[in-house]
């Protein structure tokens, strides 16, 4: 019997949402093998101008499939969704299937810690060896969370797009409070350190921006800033949305919340864009220049001429 794409979308609601911590022992078994162990990873932390002292935030992944089986609650219909998921990507590469994967394609992995630094899930996306810095080929990925219920790690079924139909079949709930609950869970850092409520906290849209400031939390995409953690409701929030966001930063200033502005001489959509730019017309190592960008970004988001209210 043929199996539906409705069929394979998995429902999940916010109960099942859980956390762990490094006593924990996914954690303890080294489960997360640090990105700096593996040459393709470390590339492609450093084409995004990380430092290294946030690379253990990142890990990565051989072979997926044993890793995904060993480590976390998965089964046929996880593989379909995956399958589903990366079609058009694999069809690029000559590859069939997530089962076809080979040496060519490693994953990269990044934590995913709440405001308290306790981890409640993690990103996988792929990498080609040997164009590690084509930022391009790694916009398709997908989320883990930890499920309370089972105490695993299970893959988040977030959506999939009907080839045939242009049908997008969504597996958050209709009520919208559960909506909204499960979008607080969007909101995350990869490191281990707890956010300082009583500072700015910045808030910008993919976690390599929010990688260059310091106390700082990533939305991973845009529309989860209408749903604000109940810890962080009434803080000094500055939100770092890409740029010319104008209608999404309106909102937010109506919220109550600051916005940072664009400086006009900026043009590209992101900080990473822009430290792109920067590093073509450097003559620096791409390791100090990617510590230059954390003191140029820190201090042009605490410049008062740059922050709405």
């Amino acid at each position: 019997m043929m199996i539906t794409m409705k069929q394979i979308i998995k429902k999940i609601d916010a109960s099942q949402l859980g956390t762990i911590d490094e006593t924990n022992s996914f954690y303890t078994n080294q489960n997360f093998v640090t990105a700096l162990s593996d040459n393709a990873a470390s590339k492609y932390l450093k084409f995004r101008y990380i430092v290294e002292n946030d690379f253990d935030g990142f890990f990565y992944v051989d072979n997926l499939l044993d890793w995904l089986h060993q480590n976390c609650k998965f089964d046929e219909n996880d593989i379909a969704f995956l399958n589903l998921k990366f079609k058009n990507l694999f069809k690029n590469h000559n590859i069939n299937s997530i089962q076809e994967i080979t040496s060519i394609v490693k994953f990269i992995g990044n934590i995913r810690r709440n405001l308290d630094g306790k981890i409640f899930g993690f990103i996988l996306r792929p990498i080609f060896v040997g164009r590690e810095d084509d930022s391009n080929s790694y916009k398709t990925f997908f989320k883990f969370f930890y499920n309370n219920n089972t105490n695993h790690f299970e893959l988040w079924h977030d959506y999939l797009r009907d080839f045939d139909t242009n049908e997008i079949i969504v597996s958050a709930l209709t009520d919208r409070d559960e909506i909204l609950n499960l979008k607080e869970f969007s909101w995350y850092t990869t490191r281990k350190k707890p956010i300082d409520l009583n500072t700015p906290i910045f808030i910008t849209e993919s976690i390599y921006d929010s990688l260059f400031l310091n106390n700082s939390l990533c939305l991973h995409g845009v529309a989860p800033f209408r749903a604000i953690p109940e810890k962080l409701k009434g803080k000094n929030l500055i939100f770092i949305l890409d740029n010319r966001s104008d209608k999404n930063n309106t909102e937010i200033l109506k919220m109550n919340y600051s916005v940072f502005k664009w400086p006009k001489e900026i043009w590209e959509k992101d900080f990473g864009e822009h430290a792109k730019t920067l590093f073509r017309q450097s003559k620096k190592s791409i390791e100090e220049f990617s510590q230059e960008m954390q003191i140029y970004f820190n201090n042009m988001v605490n410049t008062k001429n740059n922050i709405v209210t």
